[in-house]
């Protein structure tokens, strides 16, 4: 399915929801996912000051709740100099979490400071074309732009879907990898906000 708009048109290849619940490192998996996205070249050290478009972190003073974190991450990479006038792929990534407490851990016979909460990751790939929006918005080329796209240009179309969709899932792997391999167990009674019973209230941890 299409979104329009005069910023491009969006056609979505695939999506999917990773569930966690359970003790992980805040901080590194983000950076984690950050640097994978920079080997699929969907941000770059010029661009990464741009993809992430919304930040927000919800305090409470409810200590069964714990702290709510939501961040939207959008890469987007061109498939060649001949064509990135016309169309790129896209990676967006929504991260939420919910009940997030800090904890300490053992690894190594040593204490760590970690976190433990219930983490949701969105990701949607897909391809958007007319990238600047500039077939839209011209007065001529906007006639002409359905001809070309579904008469030569939408035979490429699943190719291209199929590409950013391999990209999304490789991404999804790696989460899945790093939450297995980064596990841990939070030390008895180290948890630095009390849970009061939060557990309860949480689903139980998913894949």
């Amino acid at each position: 399915m299409a979104a329009g708009g005069t910023r491009g048109i969006r056609y979505k290849a695939w999506s999917t929801l990773v569930k966690y619940q359970g003790v992980f490192a805040f901080r590194p998996l983000y950076k984690e996912i950050m640097e994978f996205m920079k080997d699929l070249d969907y941000t770059d050290e010029e661009r990464f000051h741009y993809w992430e478009t919304y930040f927000y972190e919800k305090h409470t003073a409810d200590q069964r709740e714990g702290n709510t974190v939501w961040i939207w991450l959008r890469g987007k990479k061109i498939d060649g100099p001949d064509v990135s006038q016309y169309y790129h792929f896209y990676l967006d990534i929504d991260y939420t979490v919910r009940f997030l407490k800090d904890v300490e851990v053992m690894k190594d016979g040593e204490k760590m400071k970690m976190q433990n909460g219930y983490l949701e990751i969105f990701i949607e790939a897909g391809v958007v074309i007319d990238r600047y929006g500039k077939w839209q918005s011209h007065w001529f080329l906007k006639h002409l732009h359905d001809f070309y796209f579904h008469r030569i240009w939408y035979k490429q179309l699943e190719d291209k879907k199929h590409q950013t969709k391999d990209d999304a899932l490789k991404l999804v792997r790696m989460i899945k990898q790093y939450l297995e391999l980064e596990s841990y167990l939070p030390m008895e009674g180290k948890t630095f906000v009390p849970s009061h019973g939060y557990r309860e209230d949480v689903p139980q941890q998913k894949g």
